[in-house]
C-alpha cells in the first residue's frame, strides 16, 4: 500500500511539474511612434523614446494630432518605408507583424523640409536597340533619393535593376 501511495504521489508531482513548465509568458513586442515634424503635429499613444515592450495581444491606439489647418495629417508610415493608414487613429495589436516604428506624416509647407515622398508617375520610352532574344524591350532603372536641403547632389541608391516590357 505504501508503495502504491508513493507511486501515485510521484505521478501527481510529475504531472503538476509538466503543467507548470508548459506555462510561459507571451512574447513581447515594441511599438514606437513619432511625428514627422513636432512643430506641425504630435502623436498620442506611444513615443519615440518608448522602450517598454508589451505582451502579444495587447491593443494600442495611436492618434495623430495636427497643430495647423494648413499642415494636415497625411498618413502613418511604418519603419520609414510602408504606408499603413491614412486615418488619424491607428489601432494596433502588439505582435510580430505590428512591432516597429510608426511616423505620423504631416503636410509640409515647403518641399525643402519634406522627409517622405512617394513616386507618382513613371515615363518610359522604348529603345529599339535594347531588345532581348524574345523581342521584348529591356529597360534599366535606378531609384535614388537625396536628403539634402541645400541643393547638394548627394544621391543614394534605393534600388536598381532591369525589366522586360512586351
Amino acid at each position: 500500500m505504501k508503495k502504491s501511495l508513493k507511486m501515485v504521489l510521484s505521478g501527481l508531482f510529475l504531472c503538476s511539474a509538466l503543467l507548470l513548465s508548459a506555462c510561459a509568458s507571451p512574447d513581447e513586442y515594441l511599438i514606437t511612434a513619432k511625428s514627422s515634424d513636432s512643430i506641425l503635429g504630435s502623436v498620442v499613444g506611444a513615443s519615440e523614446i518608448n522602450t517598454n515592450k508589451k505582451a502579444e495581444g495587447t491593443n494600442i491606439t495611436l492618434i495623430a494630432n495636427q497643430n495647423y489647418e494648413e499642415n494636415p495629417f497625411i498618413c502613418w508610415i511604418k519603419d520609414y518605408q510602408t504606408v499603413v493608414s491614412n486615418e488619424k487613429e491607428l489601432n494596433l495589436t502588439y505582435n510580430s507583424l505590428s512591432a516597429g516604428n510608426y511616423t505620423a506624416v504631416f503636410a509640409e509647407s515647403s518641399c525643402d523640409k519634406m522627409l517622405f515622398a512617394s513616386l507618382s508617375e513613371i515615363e518610359f520610352e522604348p529603345n529599339d536597340e535594347l531588345v532581348n532574344e524574345n523581342g521584348y524591350s529591356i529597360w534599366e532603372y535606378q531609384v535614388e533619393y537625396s536628403n539634402s536641403l541645400f541643393g547638394v547632389d548627394n544621391y543614394y541608391k534605393l534600388t536598381d535593376g532591369t525589366s522586360n516590357i512586351g
